[in-house]
């Protein structure tokens, strides 16, 4: 039986698209579409917000742990041109 890795996603909300210095951690999904669906929940209260989700991530500088900025294989964001999600 092979083994089977599941990818790791990670998440993060901005409450304002415009200022990515603050933004508010999620936590880990086991897909993207897991990760998408959560920050699109939370993202109805912040009509200009976006969101990025992150494969197998890893700390930039291990000893900050999850404070450090995060290197990811992979990194899909929404880009909100509108006011509405879906």
């Amino acid at each position: 039986m092979p083994n089977l890795v599941m990818a790791d996603w990670r998440g993060w909300i901005y409450p304002d698209k415009r200022n990515l210095s603050e933004y508010i951690v999620l936590g880990r999904f086991n897909s993207f579409d897991e990760c998408k669906q959560t920050s699109l929940l939370n993202l109805k209260k912040m009509p200009n917000g976006d969101y990025e989700c992150g494969k197998n991530c890893k700390p930039m500088f291990p000893s900050l742990g999850e404070e450090s900025v995060q290197i990811c294989e992979e990194t899909v964001k929404r880009i909100n041109s509108s006011s509405s999600y879906s």
